[in-house]
C-alpha cells in the first residue's frame, strides 16, 4: 500500500510502485482461499450466501462512504465531471475496470490523474474474481471437503493461472489496456495466492523447501523490483508476483522479517489498507484540482489520507462488519443491494439532472473556457461524439470511400492521414490549401500511419488494416495536383516514432508517389506541458495555477524534445523532391515559453496534447512560410 501511494505521488521515486496492487492480488487470493478452507456448509446456496454477504460487509460500506462525498466534491471543482462520475457509478457494481477499458480505447480519454475514481479498477478485478471463485471451490470439491477436493482445485487453478498468465503476456504486446484492466488477464495473480495456500496446506515438501529460504533476502528482492523502470512492466509484474508468493511461504516466526510485518503499527496499516487505498487516490486527485501537489503539501496530504482511512475503518468498516442486523445473510445481501442502488442514484443525479450545475465557477460567476466544454471530437457537456472521419473505435474499409473519396477541388485534393495529432492540424491544412479540397481519415487508439512492425500495440483498433488499406487507396486514387499530409503523436510514442524505421516508412511511401508527381507533407506533433489545462486555470480554489510547474515548458525543451525527429525528417526530405517536413510546434510558443495561450491570447489546449481549432488556424502563416521556403508552391502549384 505504501509503495502504491509513493508511486502515485511521484512515479520517478518508485517507478514500479504500482505493483503494490499486484502484490495485493496475490495476498488476496491467499487470504480468501484460507478463509474458505475450513468452512462446513451443507449446500451450495448456504456456501454462496455466506461468502457474498461477507464480501458485501467487507467492501460496500467503505466504498459508498468514499464514493458519495468524493463524487459531490469533484462536481464542485471539475466543470465536466462525467468521466469521474461514470467511473464511480460503475465501481459500485464492480465494473469500473470494464468502463476504464472502454474509454482507454479512445485516445481522448480524460486524464487518469484527474479521475477521482480511476483506482477502483482493481476493485472491479477482485469483485469479478469473487463472483467466479466460490463456484470453483465448490464444484472442485474443495469447498465440500471432498477427498480429492484439494487436488482438483489445484489442477483447475494451475490451468486457469497458466492460461491467464499467457493471456496477460501476449495481450500486453498488442492491447495494453485490455491486459491491464480485464479480470481474465489478472486472474493468474489471484490464482497464484490460491495455489500457494493449497500447496502449503497439502504439500509438506513445499513447506520444507520454504523453511530454507531467507525471508530477508526475498523481501529485499521484492523491494528492488519496485525500482525497476516502467519500460519492463511484464517482467516486473511476474517478478513481483513470484517474490510475493515466496515471501508468504517463507515468512515464519523468529525472523526479522516476521517481526517487522507483525509489528503493531505495520499490522494497523494493513488493517486500514482497504480504506487507505480508497482515500489516497481521492485525496491526490482532488488536490490536483485545487492546491496541487508540492513538496510542502505532501505531509498534509499524507496526514489527510490516513485520517480519512482511520475514520472509515473505525466508524464505517468495523461497525458494519460486526453489526447484528448483518448476521442474517439474506438481509445483508438485500441491504447491500439497496445501499448500492441508493449511492448510484446520487451519482446519477450529480451526472445527469445537475450535470455540472454545482461547479463552483457558476456560483462565483466564472465562465468555463469554451475549449474545456467542447473539443473538436466531443461535446463534454452532452458526451456527443462530433467526428465522422476521426475513427473513435475500430477502422473499417467503408471509411476510406466515405471520408477520402471526395470530389476534387479546383487545384486538386489534399488527403490528411495519421492520428489525432494529424487531425489537430486539419484547420491549418484547410486554410493553407484554400484552392484544394481537403479530406481526412485519422485514427484514435494510438494508431497512426505506421510501418507494420510498429502496429502490433494498436491492433485493438485494426491499425495494420488502416495502414495497408489507406496506402493502397491513396496509391490508386491520387493524381497530379493532389497532396498527401501525414501527422502523428511524437510525445507518448516518441521513442518508437523518432526512429529511422518510422521516417523511412514515410520516405518509402513518398517514393511510390514520385511518378505521379504527388508531394507528401510530413508534420511534427505538438509538445504540450505536462499538466492538463484544467489544472492551469486561474481559479480561487487553484491559487497556485497558471505559472506553476507543468503548466508550461521552456521553448528550448520543446526544440530538444523532437530534435531527433527533426533531424531524421529533414534528412529524408532533402533526399526526395516530393517529401516536405513542416514542423509547427514552435508556433505555439512565445517569449521563450510554451504555455497555455498563444501570443495573441488564444487558449491552446483541449487536454495534454490536442490543440483548439482556433489555434490550428493561427498556425497557417507559419505552415505556408515553411512550405514556400522549401519551394513547395513553385513545384506543385498555388496554395
Amino acid at each position: 500500500m505504501v509503495a502504491v501511494i509513493v508511486n502515485h505521488f511521484e512515479g520517478t521515486i518508485l517507478p514500479s510502485g504500482y505493483l503494490g496492487v499486484d502484490i495485493f492480488f496475490v495476498i488476496s487470493g491467499f487470504v480468501i482461499t484460507s478463509s474458505l478452507a475450513d468452512r462446513r456448509d451443507n449446500n451450495l446456496g448456504q456456501f454462496l450466501s455466506l461468502f457474498y454477504s461477507r464480501r458485501i460487509k467487507r467492501l460496500v460500506p467503505a466504498l459508498i462512504f468514499f464514493i458519495v462525498p468524493t463524487g459531490v466534491l469533484i462536481c464542485l471543482f471539475d466543470p465536466s465531471p462525467g468521466v469521474s462520475l461514470k467511473t464511480g457509478l460503475t465501481s459500485l457494481f464492480g465494473l469500473s475496470n470494464v468502463y476504464l477499458l472502454r474509454i482507454a480505447v479512445d485516445y481522448f480519454a480524460a486524464s487518469t490523474d484527474l479521475n477521482v475514481f480511476a483506482h477502483t479498477w482493481s476493485l472491479g478485478i477482485e469483485e469479478q474474481f469473487y463472483f467466479l471463485f466460490p463456484f470453483l471451490l465448490w464444484f472442485s470439491g474443495f469447498g465440500q471437503h471432498a477427498p480429492n477436493g484439494a487436488r482438483n482445485l489445484l489442477w483447475v487453478m494451475v490451468s486457469l493461472t497458466c492460461f491467464s498468465l499467457v493471456g496477460f503476456v501476449c495481450l500486453y504486446q498488442i492491447n495494453q489496456p485490455a491486459a491491464y484492466f480485464l479480470m481474465p488477464n489478472r486472474l493468474w495473480e489471484l490464482g497464484a495466492g490460491c495455489l500457494l495456500f493449497v500447496s502449503l496446506k497439502h504439500s509438506p515438501s513445499v513447506i520444507r523447501i520454504s523453511e530454507h529460504i531467507p525471508s530477508v533476502l526475498v523481501t529485499t528482492g521484492l523491494i528492488g523490483v519496485l525500482f525497476i523502470p516502467q519500460s519492463f512492466p511484464v517482467l516486473a509484474t511476474i517478478a513481483a508476483v513470484c517474490l510475493t508468493m515466496v515471501l508468504i511461504a517463507c515468512l515464519r516466526s523468529g525472523t526479522t522479517t516476521y517481526a517487522f510485518f507483525t509489528h503493531e503499527k505495520v499490522v494497523f496499516v494493513g488493517r486500514i489498507s482497504y480504506s487507505l487505498y480508497l482515500w489516497h487516490w481521492g485525496v491526490l486527485a482532488l488536490s490536483r484540482w485545487t492546491i496541487g501537489i508540492h513538496w510542502w503539501s505532501v505531509p498534509l496530504l499524507v496526514a489527510l489520507m490516513f485520517i480519512l482511512a482511520v475514520i472509515s475503518y473505525r466508524y464505517v468498516e468495523t461497525p458494519m462488519r460486526r453489526s447484528t442486523w448483518s448476521l442474517n445473510n439474506a438481509l445483508t445481501l438485500g441491504y447491500g443491494f439497496v445501499a448500492l442502488v441508493g449511492a448510484s442514484a446520487i451519482l446519477f443525479v450529480l451526472y445527469h439532472p445537475l450535470n455540472g450545475r454545482i461547479y463552483l465557477g457558476h456560483f462565483l460567476n466564472i465562465p468555463v473556457p469554451l475549449n474545456l466544454q467542447r473539443t473538436w471530437w466531443v461535446d463534454k457537456t452532452t458526451g456527443e461524439y462530433l467526428e465522422r472521419c476521426h475513427v473513435k473505435g475500430e477502422f473499417t474499409s467503408t471509411m476510406l470511400t466515405e471520408c477520402l473519396g471526395v470530389v476534387p477541388g479546383r487545384e486538386g485534393t489534399v488527403y490528411l492521414i495519421g492520428d489525432s495529432h494529424a487531425r489537430n492540424y486539419l484547420p491549418t491544412v484547410i486554410k493553407g490549401f484554400k484552392n484544394r479540397s481537403v479530406t481526412y481519415l485519422t485514427m484514435g487508439g494510438g494508431c497512426s500511419f505506421l510501418p507494420l512492425v510498429m502496429t502490433s500495440k494498436f491492433e485493438r483498433v485494426r491499425c495494420s488494416s488502416y495502414v495497408l488499406e489507406t496506402t493502397e487507396f491513396l496509391l490508386d486514387k491520387v493524381q497530379h495536383g493532389d497532396v498527401v499530409v501525414i501527422g502523428q503523436s511524437l510525445l507518448k510514442y516518441g521513442k518508437s516514432r523518432q526512429t529511422p524505421v518510422y521516417v523511412n516508412h514515410i520516405k518509402s511511401f513518398a517514393q511510390r508517389l514520385t511518378k505521379k508527381q504527388v508531394p507528401v507533407v510530413l508534420l511534427d506533433g505538438t509538445f504540450p506541458p505536462t499538466l492538463p489545462p484544467e489544472q492551469c486555470l486561474r481559479m480561487p480554489w487553484q491559487p497556485f495555477s497558471g505559472d506553476r510547474a507543468g503548466c508550461f515548458v521552456d521553448s528550448k525543451d520543446a526544440t530538444k524534445g523532437y530534435a531527433r525527429f527533426d533531424s531524421l525528417a529533414d534528412d529524408a526530405s532533402s533526399q526526395l523532391s516530393n517529401l516536405y517536413y513542416i514542423p509547427l510546434r514552435m508556433g505555439l510558443c512565445h517569449e521563450g515559453r510554451c504555455g497555455q495561450t498563444t501570443a495573441s491570447g488564444l487558449s491552446i489546449w483541449h487536454d495534454r496534447g490536442h490543440i483548439t481549432e482556433e489555434v490550428a488556424r493561427e498556425l497557417t502563416p507559419l505552415f505556408l512560410e515553411k512550405l514556400k521556403k522549401q519551394g513547395f508552391f513553385q513545384r506543385f502549384g498555388a496554395e
